[in-house]
C-alpha cells in the first residue's frame, strides 16, 4: 500500500472551526483539527494511556476504483502499534460506509488498527468536557520545584484514590494535581472521571500493554 503525504489541515475558513492543539509535554508537532468534533476527539486521545504521538491526516492512499482516502488522525503506541482514526458525525457514516470499509481492509492488511469515532463516543457522559478541563491544566505552567514536591507526596500514597482525597493530601493544591493528571501521570478510566485514580510512572505507562486502545477511546461500527 503506497502511503502518500497527508494534506495541510489548517486553512482559514469562515465556515469551519480549525486550529492547532498545543501539547509540548508529549511532542513538538501540534495536532491539527478542522471541526469541533475532531478537536474534542484529539483532546480525549491526548489523555489515552500509553499514547506516544498523535498526527493529523498522516497520509492518504488508494482504496480502489480511483478513490483515495485520508484518515483524520494517526496514533502511535508502544510495540509499534499504530491506530488510525476517522472522526465523523454519525449522520454521515452511512453515506461513506463503502469507502470506510475499503480503507479498513487496506489498513488492517498492513498492520494498522482502524477506528471510527462519532459524537456517540466523543460526547459520551460529557467526557469531552472533562478532557478539555484536564488539558487546560496540563498546559499551565508550574515551577519545577512545586511539581516535584507534589509528585513526591503523591508517589507515597496508596491507590486508588479520588481527586478530592488526593487534593486533601496536597493541602488543597488541586491545580498541580490536575496538571499531573492532564500530563498522564495518573491512569484515567475511559469516562475520564476522577473518582478512582491510579498513579503511574513513565516507565510503566510506556511499557505495559494492559489498556485496550479501542475500548478506551471508544469506536462505532458501520
Amino acid at each position: 500500500m503506497l502511503l502518500l503525504p497527508g494534506r495541510q489541515v489548517v486553512k482559514r475558513s469562515p465556515h469551519r472551526r480549525v486550529g492547532y492543539i498545543s501539547c509540548p509535554w508529549l511532542q513538538k508537532e501540534q495536532p491539527q483539527y478542522e471541526s469541533l468534533l475532531e478537536l474534542y476527539f484529539a483532546r480525549i486521545a491526548l489523555l489515552c494511556p500509553n499514547l506516544i504521538s498523535i498526527s493529523s491526516q498522516p497520509f492518504n492512499f488508494d482504496v480502489g476504483d480511483g478513490a483515495f482516502y485520508t484518515p483524520d488522525f494517526g496514533l502511535s503506541f508502544p510495540g509499534k502499534k499504530k491506530v488510525i482514526v476517522e472522526v465523523k458525525p454519525r449522520d454521515f457514516v452511512a453515506k461513506h460506509a463503502g469507502k470506510l470499509s475499503a480503507a479498513r481492509v487496506r489498513l488492517e492488511e498492513h498492520g494498522f488498527e482502524f477506528l471510527l469515532a462519532t459524537e456517540d463516543q466523543i460526547y459520551a457522559d460529557d467526557r469531552h468536557q472533562r478532557a478539555s478541563m484536564y488539558l487546560r491544566y496540563a498546559r499551565a505552567h508550574y515551577s519545577a520545584s512545586e511539581v516535584a514536591a507534589a509528585r513526591a507526596v503523591l508517589i507515597a500514597q496508596a491507590y486508588p484514590q479520588s481527586l478530592n482525597s488526593l487534593s486533601d493530601v496536597l493541602e488543597g493544591n488541586k491545580s498541580v494535581l490536575m496538571h499531573l493528571i492532564g500530563r498522564r501521570e495518573f491512569l484515567l478510566s475511559s469516562d475520564l472521571r476522577s473518582e478512582e485514580l491510579f498513579y503511574i510512572n513513565e516507565k510503566k505507562e510506556s511499557s505495559d500493554g494492559y489498556i485496550s486502545v479501542s475500548a478506551w477511546l471508544g469506536h462505532t461500527d458501520w
